[in-house]
């Protein structure tokens, strides 16, 4: 993969290494299989002769018994051609049915994803052109029909098996979608419909012969014969796979091809109407429910007696003792054939108007049939089996979308009010399936639709918002589609022929009598359901406000009342239930998109001031209704309106308050709006406009952003992680945008909101793990500081969230420190020390104490060499500490104690001390010394030996100068006259332990000083020793002369004159009782027998 030019003329290593897989044992393969998949990418430009090879190759290994080879094989058809490559494309759907999962899904997976969704991607085709396929794919066939790669199925031969055949189609349908300018999809059959007027077009033009652009031998022959035409071939194929295997997605595909073009294409089923009839009768009702439509499409080609004739079979079917499968059918048949009938008749009697002829009227016995199949279809309402009810509604509903139901409109037996009546019943009933609910609310939005006098309009309208029960979110998305049909009636899109119109395209017929009561719908759900004191009933309201803003944006009764739609949406935004909210917050983004520029400018002012004064509507109080408190406090699941404040008052501060609206179509993308019902009103292609629009604004609402993902309150948290995913789809803008997001982190870290320092807190934990810190060293120590004040917070959720992100600060600090990061540690060295020194390992928190030192043990662990040039202040600011971070109840302990007791603690404090952490940093810090460093740190080591308080301290210094004198003797003899006066206070300490380090420092020190020093410190301990009586002098002479004697025995040997002759009278001190006397004796006497020879 580092050198793929060496490969790619080498095909025949790809055949060595496929051999190989097929032979070796399991071990090696699983090695074999991975190099094959890395050398993959080396032969992705292939050309000419090489590409054919290499398609030779795939083709022989995809049939090979072993299922690693054909998993490979797989991965090579995939990536080495262009995916509008035939041979490999069809070398795909061969694997696609495969019978190993790891073959065939990776076919499926490759097949079935196409590249080109997002970007209008000009250059390369993405799938290979619909003719070519297709003849592609005949010829395999024909072929494979004579060989015994044939599929056996009962009495049928198919030439593939049927997944791969189930696969083809599905691909060749992916092709033709391609093929006419839309974006293809294979997953869902409502989605693939609302592509059938594009498709519908692009087979016209196919069918009419412009389309030469299919293989060059076939385009000689403009007359070619209609079996050639890839149209033909593509219903010949789904016939064959139908008849052999059946399934949900070829029926769709063959109904799909026929309904676009039916006056060309169903007549070719004309003699095949009994094969349909027997797809009616399976026992999948989705299947049944395409074959009654496909069966419903061929007849309506056919003339008026044939047509009668079929009724009349039809309606027999439906009566007689068949299976309710068989019922199901016919009832469906008839309800489509007479919706396609009247449908018709209204087309023809538009056509005859214009030519103003005045006999249009419809044959009176055709009238009769059509009203004896509606009171047939009728009946079965009362059926015991659920399926058959559902069966019955469409089909009525069918029938009215198209024309006026043909039975009297009220009266007794079968009437128009009798039937509304009849399904208003079924939606609140719990003894009907949701399926029964969903196609009587549907039934009953389209009979104003096709019927523009139909009496019982706003009985139905009303009684569809009075059925709201509990919570059905999917139910009310269903009503407001009804809702929205019913009331703009004959001007519903809902009239169209789907096949062949898209909603978008379609204008009503201009002759049609207008029966819309949008303005009353409108004024009943604004000033009776919207301010409902039942929560359901008001997000049912909402839910079909959405629906009339989103489906009659042009109306004017929706223009008119953009204000009066937005305070609706507004008060619903502090109900509790998210869905509610959510849609309410779309519903605002739609609203003013409709807006012109002036009432834009009054619905951002009057939104930006409801939302940040909290005023809102009322709802009409009542026993049960639960009053919204303002502000932050909650409703039930901690939300209420604060999101929304928030993602306005982040929408002022950029200076653009109508971003709101943008903000709103980003936040809480609720799981809704994926389902079937959600996603018609394409939100996300909403939301994806709004985050290009918002793109400007980067750079001041990404730190915002970044920092409320981390907000305590879950309903502003959800928001902006919303928004942030939709805006922020490259992750490397939170290193393009670090410094500014740093600099608001350290600003609101001490914000006087709670939720705000405990948010930055949280973010800057984050923020600060696995990035490239280099470019904000500079920072660090503020950030130290501002934690460290955090870190003292009155509330304990900031105090935690401060403690996670000093603990990171820390890692990642210590971590900058290593030698390794060269002058970037260096620099992060310079600017931690001072703060940790001065401002954490003092700290009056002990937490922000314990971190401090542990922090500076660490960097002195991991920068090593590096902590030279900053010893003279680390030193000695850590020596102070030694006694600031003691526990003061020892120094009270220690001056109510005995002699004894006071000697033996502050013994275990000594120890204690040199075991401390601090102690450690000292050491390691003092391995580095060096003559350029000791100029400055031996002054502030004198000045800390002479005026430090504290036994720590004191020992301390003591120990690091016994350490300088063994590490860098050397350079240390020029400053050790300075560290000797220094010491010489500490000899005659009360303390009787801090006199004893500083002497035994002293024993030490002698070694590297100039003889003339010590020549002066002799004499000073003599004439101590002479003229002082208090035993403190003595008791310090002794121990400094013993220490040199066992430290420094040469320097002692060389000034025996002085000293011998003071330990010789030390020897002979006439005792008194004191014990300290007796202790010097010994020493002098020691001192003594070491130094004089055979006494």
């Amino acid at each position: 993969s580092r050198m793929p030019q060496l490969f790619t003329k080498d095909i025949a290593l790809v055949q060595q290494f496929f051999e190989a897989l097929c032979k070796e044992d399991a071990d090696t393969r699983l090695a074999i299989q991975e190099a094959l998949s890395m050398m993959v990418g080396a032969y992705s430009n292939l050309e000419g002769a090489q590409r054919t090879l290499m398609e030779a190759l795939v083709a022989s290994y995809l049939i090979k018994p072993e299922v690693q080879v054909r998993q490979v094989a797989v991965k090579f058809a995939s990536t080495v051609f262009p995916p509008d490559h035939i041979p490999s494309r069809y070398l795909l759907l061969l694997a696609a049915g495969d019978p190993r999962e790891e073959v065939h899904g990776e076919a499926q997976r490759v097949l079935r994803t196409f590249s080109g969704k997002n970007e209008k991607e000009s250059s390369g085709k993405q799938m290979p052109s619909f003719p070519e396929m297709v003849h592609y794919i005949q010829d395999k066939a024909t072929h494979r029909m004579k060989t015994p790669a044939k599929y056996m199925t009962g009495t049928a031969a198919l030439p593939f098996n049927p997944a791969t055949f189930g696969e083809i189609v599905l691909y060749l349908r992916m092709c033709l979608a391609h093929s006419a300018g839309v974006v293809p999809t294979s997953q869902s059959l409502a989605d693939m419909q609302d592509h059938a007027p594009a498709i519908g077009r692009y087979i016209r033009n196919l069918m009419s012969g412009n389309h030469m652009s299919f293989s060059s031998s076939s385009s000689s022959s403009s007359s070619k014969s209609a079996e050639t035409n890839p149209v033909h071939i593509y219903i010949g194929l789904l016939q064959q796979l139908l008849a052999g295997v059946g399934g949900l997605p070829v029926m769709y595909c063959l109904l799909e091809v026929v309904s676009v073009y039916p006056e060309k294409l169903a007549t070719r089923f004309v003699d095949k109407m009994d094969w349909i009839k027997n797809l009616m009768n399976t026992n999948k009702e989705e299947m049944r429910e395409l074959a009654a439509l496909f069966y419903s499409v061929v007849l309506s080609t056919m003339s008026g007696d044939e047509l009668r004739v079929s009724l009349e079979q039809l309606i027999k079917m439906t009566k007689d003792n068949h299976s309710p499968e068989v019922q199901h059918g016919s009832l469906l048949a008839l309800g489509f054939t007479i919706g396609r009938y009247l449908a018709k008749g209204k087309i023809r009697t538009m056509e005859l108007h214009d030519i103003e002829q005045p006999n249009t009227s419809v044959m009176p016995e055709q009238e009769q049939l059509i009203k004896s199949t509606t009171e047939t279809i009728g009946s079965f309402l009362d059926s015991t089996s659920p399926f058959l009810v559902v069966g019955a509604c469409m089909a009525l509903g069918e029938i009215g979308r198209n024309g006026p139901l043909p039975i009297p409109n009220e009266g007794t037996g079968f009437t128009k009010l009798q039937l509304v009546e009849n399904l208003l019943a079924r939606i609140p009933s719990s003894k009907e399936t949701n399926k029964a609910r969903e196609r009587a609310i549907q039934t009953l939005g389209y009979f104003p639709v096709g019927d523009e006098d139909f009496p019982h309009q706003k009985l139905l309208l009303q009684g569809l918002m009075d059925s709201v029960e509990a919570k059905q979110i999917e139910l009310q998305f269903t009503v407001g589609e009804a809702i929205t049909s019913a009331a703009v009636g004959t001007s519903s899109v809902a009239a169209r022929d789907a096949w062949t119109v898209t909603e978008e395209e379609y204008i009503p017929p201009s002759d049609l009598k207008v029966n819309d009561v949008v303005p009353w719908v409108l004024d009943l759900i604004l000033n009776k359901h919207i301010i409902s004191p039942n929560p359901h009933v008001r997000q049912a309201a909402c839910i079909w406000l959405l629906s009339l803003v989103k489906k009659l944006s042009t109306h004017k009764a929706i223009k008119s009342h953009l204000k009066d739609i937005q305070s609706a949406f507004v008060s619903i935004l502090s109900d509790s239930d998210e869905l509610s909210q959510d849609v309410a917050s779309k519903g605002l983004g739609l609203i003013y998109e409709l807006g012109s520029e002036q009432d834009q400018q009054e619905l951002v002012t009057t939104l930006v001031d409801t939302l940040m004064t909290g005023k809102r509507a009322k709802h009409e109080m009542t026993g049960e209704t639960v009053v919204f408190q303002g502000g932050l406090s909650k409703t039930p699941d901690g939300q209420g309106l604060s999101t929304y404040k928030e993602l306005c008052s982040l929408a002022s501060d950029l200076n653009q308050p109508d971003l709101v609206y943008k903000f709103m179509n980003l936040a809480n993308h609720h799981a809704m709006w994926n389902s079937r019902k959600g996603a018609a009103f394409g939100f996300n292609v909403i939301a994806a406009k709004a985050g290009e629009q918002l793109t400007p604004f980067l750079p001041q609402l990404l730190p915002r952003l970044y920092r409320y993902q981390f907000d305590p309150n879950l309903g502003i948290r959800q928001a902006m992680t919303s928004i942030w995913n939709a805006l922020v789809t490259d992750k490397s803008m939170v290193d393009k945008y670090m410094k500014e997001i740093l600099e608001d982190l350290i600003s609101n870290l001490t914000s006087s909101l709670w939720r705000i320092r405990e948010s930055s807190c949280l973010a800057l934990n984050d923020l600060l793990r696995g990035r490239p810190l280099d470019d904000v060293i500079d920072k660090l120590p503020e950030i130290w500081e501002v934690l460290f004040r955090v870190q003292d917070d009155i509330k304990e959720t900031v105090r935690k969230a401060a403690e996670l992100a000093l603990k990171t600060l820390s890692k990642v600090c210590v971590k900058m420190c290593d030698p390794s990061k060269g002058a970037a540690g260096q620099k992060t060295i310079a600017v931690l020390l001072p703060c940790l020194l001065d401002k954490g390992i003092v700290s009056t928190v002990a937490e922000v104490r314990s971190l401090s030192i542990n922090t500076l043990v660490k960097i002195s662990k991991s920068a090593g060499s590096m902590l030279k040039p900053h010893a003279p202040k680390l030193i000695p600011a850590l020596l102070e500490s030694l006694s600031v971070l003691e526990p003061q109840v020892l120094n009270y302990l220690s001056l109510s104690a005995t002699d004894q007791e006071k000697t033996a603690m502050d013994s275990a404090r000594l120890s204690a001390v040199k075991s401390s952490p601090m102690m450690e940093t000292i050491n390691m810090s003092l391995q580095y010394l060096d003559v350029s460093v000791l100029g400055e740190l031996v002054p502030r080591l004198c000045e800390l030996i002479k005026s430090g308080v504290g036994l720590g301290t004191k020992g301390g210094c003591a120990s690091v100068i016994v350490s300088l004198t063994t590490q860098c003797p050397q350079d240390l003899t020029p400053y050790s006259g300075k560290l000797m006066s220094a010491l010489l206070s500490g000899l005659i300490d009360r303390n009787s332990v801090v006199q004893k380090s500083f002497a035994f420092a002293m024993g030490h020190l002698v070694r590297t000083s100039r003889d003339s020093s010590t020549e002066k410190l002799l004499h000073k301990l003599s004439s101590w020793y002479m003229e002082k009586e208090e035993p403190v002098y003595r008791a310090g002479c002794a121990l400094t002369v013993h220490a040199m004697g066992r430290y420094s025995p040469d320097v002692l040997k060389n000034h025996a004159k002085q000293v011998l002759p003071l330990a010789f009278l030390g020897m002979h001190e006439v005792l008194e009782e004191e014990k300290g006397e007796k202790e010097n004796s010994t020493l002098w006497t020691e001192v003594w027998q070491e130094n004089v020879p055979g006494t």
